[in-house]
Parts: structure tokens; sequence; C-alpha cells
């Protein structure tokens, strides 16, 4: 494990709280990542089978992209590089291949980004929200959470970890209103998941935006499926 990830003072830990919070307004309750057309697929999913689904959300849809946006975000906010902040966002728009995917990570984005203007005034900010105005960024949410918590004092690597977490429970919320589980069962997976969160993190704070990828074909098999589904809960 990263003891950087583990060891928050307590000012990173609120910080992190706040961000990685359902509470923070930025559409995340509307999204199922395609967990909707898993469920209408497979008419009955076990709880376990969640778990590992979940596990495989994070390492292979998230960790490789959307945490490594995040990362490498919050890194050069700390350099004042905005042309990587730029890069980094066309390059994660273009590994979402469902178009559903691409329209909830901006829509989200642009929400937070807009919150954010209520919350920190920062040149950074104000620039990369002209980019994202002006059509030459798109304003991926883990973009905006990778700029504010680096401007909110967050390291990399907890940055990460925050988004992953983040994005496991959306996920969990999703499932308790698709599946038969219970709370303590969310919470369960939530803890066996912990180590994934801790681990993936790290490696996805150290990996060079360039080599972002994901590899998750039943994962984007199923978002794109729920595009074309009649009858929806969720956005995605």
């Amino acid at each position: 494990m990263d003891e950087g990830v583990l060891n928050l003072s307590l000012g990173e830990l609120v910080t992190a709280l706040q961000l990685g919070d359902s509470f923070f307004p930025s559409g995340r309750y509307t999204l199922s990542h395609g967990l909707e057309s898993f469920v209408e697929e497979s008419k009955h999913l076990e709880v376990a089978q969640l778990g590992v689904l979940f596990g495989d959300y994070l390492r292979h849809a998230v960790g490789n992209s959307e945490a490594v946006a995040v990362a490498t975000v919050n890194r050069a906010v700390r350099n004042d590089d905005i042309e990587t902040i730029i890069d980094v966002d066309c390059r994660l728009l273009a590994l979402k291949l469902p178009s559903e995917a691409q329209m909830a990570s901006t829509r989200s984005g642009k929400q937070v980004l807009d919150t954010v203007g209520h919350l920190v005034d920062d040149p950074m900010i104000a620039s990369y929200e002209l980019a994202v105005a002006e059509g030459e960024a798109p304003g991926n949410h883990a973009v905006v959470i990778g700029m504010i918590s680096a401007l909110w004092g967050l390291q990399p690597d907890q940055a990460a970890a925050m988004e992953l977490h983040a994005y496991l429970t959306g996920l969990l919320g999703a499932a308790l209103r698709l599946v038969r589980m219970d709370h303590v069962d969310a919470q369960l997976i939530l803890k066996n998941l912990g180590d994934v969160v801790v681990t993936t993190a790290a490696f996805a704070a150290q990996l060079d935006y360039r080599d972002m990828s994901a590899f998750a074909p039943m994962i984007e098999v199923m978002q794109m499926k729920h595009e074309h589904s009649h009858l929806r809960l969720f956005a995605s």
C-alpha cells in the first residue's frame, strides 16, 4: 500500500470527504455507468457478483483512466501547466467509447466546475473555464476534480483514491436501487474493495497520462446497450 494515500492531515481528510461525498453537487446520483443494463440482462445479480464486477470497474475502467487523469491534473495545477490539463481532458474523452459515458462525464464535470466557481477564485480555474467555453477542452468530471483537489491541498495519490472511492459509492448507490441488497451489503462491498481503491490509486498516480487506457469491453457494451433502452431509471 502507498502510505501517501493513507496518511492525510485533518485538513486533507475534510477536503477529501467534501469532494468525494455524494452530497457534493455533481449529478452523479443519476448515473449507473451501465449497471442498469447488467441488471436488465442478467435479471438477478448476487451481491458477491457485484463485488467482483465493481472491482473490475475500479481496476480496468476507472483506475487506468479517470484516476490517472485526476492525479495528473493535480500535479499540473501545482506546476501551473494548463496545456497538460487540456491535453489530459481531450485524451480522457477519446477513451470513452459509449456516447452516454462521454455525456455523463462532461455534464457532471461542467456541473462541478460551476459549483467550484462559487467556492474558489483562482486563475487556473478561470483559464480552464475559458478553454471549456471555447471548446478547447471538453470539461470532464475527473479533470475538474483533479484541479480542485490540488487547490484544496490534496496530493495526487490522495485525489485519485478519493475519485475511485466516489465512483464506487456511486455504483453502490445505483445498486441499492436496482438489485435486491441492503445497506449492510453495500458497506461490506465498500470495505472489501478498500484495498483495491488504495492500490489502484497508487498505481494511477505513477502512470504517465499518455498511457491512459480503459479496457473493459463488457462494461462498455452494457453502457452502449443502455443508450438504446426504452425504460431507464438512470442517465447512463
